[in-house]
């Protein structure tokens, strides 16, 4: 009603104060016991789903001036209402897709108004809150399952494929429950990530049960992957000759913060762990990018391989770390810099713990940036107007899995293939190395060519028998030019080509 109107706040930092985006009252019902929120308010693709409790209709905001004011649009379904929780995905194509818990999901076109319903076998009536996302050619939605019997084991999420329409939809994953504790009121919610082709961390809410993520990419689930730290003792140091700290904001014009890692050639990087000790957000929250960088000849950080942008707000400093993964997985040649980087104009403080001095194992492993463009490591006077003369790690952990040899390496523990299969490599686009996996379901003899545009040999990755299994092969381009190359596997009766791209 005019005195609790259905709301919407937003806030520019943690110590803002929220200011009213949305205040709508139509008199048609009860919104907000569950929203769908897609798209952002810098290009104006923002658009805000609230349905109205107990009757056949939601209702869809956009904005048209970055999230400063926002338009209202009552949508009404063309039968029953949707019960207590109803909420609403829009496709690429501009189809809705309706759930509320107790009740079928739906498909509605808002041009001919025609429903269609998923099978119940796929997508459960237990099922409430659901997310909609595209990758790889693929249309999918996520459906949360509250546990509201307070059974156990049953608040999880399911990712399903809906790409063919409601009737041909299929099940794609299904995560693991996130807890035993009843969740009565149902109340929860998913969110997902995308990551390399049709692969995605999953990150589902549930009440009493907290949050959690999952992926059908298993590279991605941190317990698969090797970790490489250099920490020993957690130190927030504070700046002897101003404010702020070593390992963050000073006064002195320092702009980003590094630790080398000492990779070798050929090990897949995935992600990162940042574990800060300190924040204070002055104004508006300033961004951080986090970057991975080349080592150079004289051991400063060097040129950019990667970097992922955040803000200061969601630093976690209470030891749990800030957990980030890269897009996709990068393939390392040796050391590399991790670390983060703002601009000469921030004013938030932010520290990143640093170890004991004397425990970097005088290795010079931590270096740091300053707005003039130059470098300066921790341990060794490069520059006496800004060395600390300390000897110490920051700390950051690496995500990686080690380099595979560059011959056939046996995918061990996985299920034996039943046919041949010859797998995209990946990362593709590729600098300078690439993997390339295949599937053989018996004992071959195998070859793996190299060819370019002419069709001329340009590298042979591997020849020989293998035994029957999954297989990597790790493929370094380093003497090619950029370009498209094709690469032609035999094995057996059994051949495949496919096309790869080099981009240096």
């Amino acid at each position: 009603d005019a005195t609790h109107p259905f709301r919407v706040y937003s806030w520019k930092s943690e110590t803002d104060v929220a200011a009213t985006a949305i205040s709508y009252d139509a008199a048609i019902g009860r919104l907000g016991d569950m929203i769908s929120v897609y798209g952002s308010a810098n290009d104006n693709s923002l658009k805000i789903f609230a349905g109205v409790a107990s009757k056949n209709m939601f209702v869809k905001f956009t904005t048209a001036d970055n999230g400063a004011t926002f338009t209202p649009e009552v949508i009404t379904l063309p039968s029953g209402d949707f019960g207590t929780l109803p909420n609403v995905a829009e496709t690429k194509d501009g189809l809705y897709y309706i759930k509320s818990y107790g009740r079928p999901l739906f498909r509605m076109d808002p041009t001919t108004l025609v429903m269609d319903t998923v099978s119940s076998a796929i997508v459960g009536t237990g099922a409430s809150k659901i997310k909609y996302f595209a990758a790889n050619n693929k249309e999918y939605l996520m459906a949360y399952y509250p546990d509201l019997p307070g059974a156990g084991g049953n608040e999880k999420f399911a990712v399903v494929d809906i790409t063919k329409g409601p009737r041909l939809a299929e099940v794609a994953y299904v995560s693991p429950s996130i807890g035993k504790v009843s969740n009565l009121n149902g109340a929860g919610s998913v969110d997902v990530k995308l990551l390399a082709d049709d692969k995605f961390i999953g990150y589902i809410l549930g009440t009493n049960n907290g949050v959690a993520a999952f992926s059908n990419d298993q590279d991605y689930v941190v317990a698969s992957l090797d970790t490489l730290f250099y920490g020993d003792t957690p130190v927030l140091h504070a700046n002897p000759y101003g404010a702020g700290f070593i390992v963050g904001t000073n006064g002195y014009g320092d702009i980003g913060k590094y630790q080398r890692f000492d990779f070798k050639a050929g090990d897949e990087l995935f992600g990162f762990k940042y574990y800060f000790a300190y924040k204070e957000i002055v104004n508006d929250p300033d961004t951080l990018h986090l970057v991975v960088k080349t080592v150079a000849e004289d051991g400063m950080p060097c040129e950019l391989i990667a970097s992922i942008v955040t803000t200061t707000d969601v630093l976690d400093t209470t030891m749990m770390g800030n957990v980030f993964f890269l897009d996709a997985p990068i393939l390392v040649e040796g050391s590399v810099f991790i670390g983060f980087e703002w601009s000469a104009s921030a004013d938030d403080q932010f520290a990143l713990f640093a170890d004991a001095n004397g425990e970097g194992e005088k290795a010079n492993r931590a270096w740091e940036r300053f707005s003039d463009g130059s470098y300066n490591d921790f341990g060794t006077v490069l520059n006496p107007n800004y060395s600390w003369g300390v000897d110490v790690d920051l700390w950051i952990a690496a995500y990686y899995k080690k380099a595979l040899p560059t011959g056939v390496n046996d995918l061990a523990g996985e299920a034996l293939p039943t046919t041949y299969a010859l797998k995209q490599n990946y990362p593709n686009p590729f600098n300078p190395s690439t993997i390339i996996e295949l599937a053989v379901p018996e004992n071959a003899d195998v070859e793996i060519v190299i060819f370019n545009l002419l069709g001329q040999k340009v590298a042979e990755v591997f020849k020989g028998k293998i035994i029957a299994g999954n297989h990597r092969f790790l493929f370094d381009a380093k003497g090619l030019s950029s370009g498209i190359y094709f690469y032609h596997v035999k094995a057996n009766h059994f051949k495949a080509v496919k096309k790869m791209t080099l981009m240096k």
